[in-house]
C-alpha cells in the first residue's frame, strides 16, 4: 500500500469513528457530557475538545509546511489554541461543527497529498518551544493515533 492510500484510509476511518462518537455524545444529558469523571481532560466533552485542539495544532503546523496547499485554507480562519485544553467551542453543537470541518480538512488533505509530500519534513515547535522535524507521514499517523487513543478513553467514560 502506498503512503497516500494509507493516509486516506486513516482519515476516512477517523471521520467515521468521530461521527459515531459524536452521535453517542449528542444522546447524553448535558450533565453526563460535562461531568468531571477524573479523566485527563475531565469529561467526555473535555476529551472531545482536546482531540479537536490537537488536530488544530497539527493542521496549522502542516499548513505552515505546505502553504500552497488549498485544502488547508480553512485553517487560516481558526486561531491557534492557547493550550492543550483550550476551549475550541462553547457547546457540543459547535464542537460537532468544528469536528466535521476538521475531518473534512483531513479528508481533503489526504486526497491531495503526493508520496513526495508525505516524506518531506514538518518543522515545528511544541508547546514548550522545543524544535522538531518529522516526516509528514509520521505526523499524520501520530494525529490519527492520538484521536484513537482518546476515543478509547471516551469509550470508558461512556461506559461509566
Amino acid at each position: 500500500m502506498h503512503l497516500n492510500q494509507h493516509v486516506c484510509l486513516m482519515a476516512e476511518y477517523n471521520r467515521v469513528m468521530n461521527t459515531k462518537f459524536y452521535a453517542v455524545a449528542a444522546s447524553l444529558p448535558q450533565e453526563a457530557l460535562h461531568e468531571n469523571k477524573g479523566a485527563f481532560f475531565g469529561s467526555i466533552f473535555g476529551t472531545l475538545n482536546h482531540i479537536a485542539v490537537g488536530d488544530i495544532f497539527w493542521l496549522k503546523r502542516i499548513a505552515q509546511t505546505l502553504p500552497a496547499c488549498p485544502t488547508l485554507n480553512p485553517m487560516q480562519d481558526i486561531p491557534w489554541p492557547e493550550s492543550l485544553s483550550a476551549s475550541v467551542a462553547p457547546n457540543l453543537e459547535a464542537l460537532t461543527a468544528r469536528r466535521i470541518q476538521l475531518d473534512g480538512v483531513f479528508d481533503d488533505l489526504s486526497a491531495a497529498l503526493t508520496e513526495e509530500d508525505l516524506v518531506q519534513g514538518v518543522r515545528y515547535k511544541n508547546i514548550k518551544g522545543d524544535l522538531f522535524n518529522k516526516k509528514l507521514f509520521s505526523v499524520l499517523m501520530h494525529v490519527f493515533n492520538h484521536q484513537t487513543h482518546h476515543r478509547g478513553q471516551i469509550t470508558t467514560l461512556f461506559a461509566q
